[in-house]
């Protein structure tokens, strides 16, 4: 079995955001309309947006907040927000080469966050050397 470099991935846990940039739709859509511009991506249909509504038990589990999924033409873009928490969970992967520090100065001006945990790496795929 071999391996060749497949794609990019870029994950950032952010804290601190900004409370209302991170529950307002219009904020995230102007973001992902940005990112993609910054990064020469190509999305395929619009993001899907999924919203989880703060109950006690949401609350709880920490879950309250919008997931987001844009799928774009070389793999996807997900956001994941805990407004209580006022968090952002964000992965960027993409078979196309991007420039992460494009992304994490967007991540900056659409969000407002005080606190980064980010990565970067290359994913391999594994390929049978038999045809």
């Amino acid at each position: 079995m071999t391996s060749k470099k497949w794609g990019y991935h870029y994950i950032a846990n952010l804290g601190g955001c900004e409370l209302s940039n991170i529950q307002s739709k219009k904020n995230i859509k102007l973001f992902l309309k940005d990112i993609l511009e910054a990064t020469d991506m190509m999305a395929l249909g619009p993001p899907v947006f999924r919203y989880v509504k703060p109950t006690p038990e949401t609350l709880k589990k920490e879950i309250d907040g919008y997931s987001v999924v844009q799928i774009i033409i070389t793999s996807s873009i997900t956001l994941h927000f805990v407004d209580s928490k006022r968090l952002l969970f964000f992965d960027f992967f993409s078979c196309k080469q991007f420039n992460k520090n494009k992304v994490k100065q967007l991540l900056k001006k659409y969000f407002e966050f005080s606190m980064i945990e980010e990565h970067f790496f290359l994913r391999n795929a594994l390929q049978s050397e038999e045809h």
